[in-house]
């Protein structure tokens, strides 16, 4: 089975950074491919089947400092070789906040903080 979407092109520094979006909007979000050249990212582009057409045009809108932005239809096969799913972050009670801390093991009742500031501020 093929998955529709879009290839977005862009020019980082050396080395050229492609992207996958797809058209189903719940389809989980992917790591983009670095591509270190022009020759390899013409090549990639026709082993995805894009026409020579299609072809052309990216690697002249890149030329001018352009994003390429082109529809494919990529397998199952090609999407997990080229673009990896993305980890989600960890979200829970063990996942912690940015200090590292993790939540205390007793919750509060909504609101509980808020009158115990309340109070706290008027003695």
């Amino acid at each position: 089975m093929r998955e529709t979407g879009i290839l977005s092109i862009v020019k980082r520094g050396p080395t050229l950074q492609i992207r996958y979006a797809s058209f189903n909007p719940y389809d989980i979000d992917r790591l983009p491919y670095p591509c270190p050249d022009e020759g390899a990212l013409v090549t990639l582009l026709h082993h995805f089947g894009l026409n020579g057409w299609s072809l052309q045009q990216a690697v002249a809108a890149l030329r001018r400092g352009e994003v390429a932005v082109l529809p494919v239809a990529l397998s199952e096969t090609q999407l997990q070789a080229y673009f990896p799913p993305q980890r989600s972050p960890r979200v829970g009670r063990d996942a912690g906040d940015a200090s590292g801390q993790a939540d205390s093991p007793r919750g509060t009742a909504p609101g509980r903080d808020a009158r115990r500031t309340r109070a706290n501020a008027s003695i």
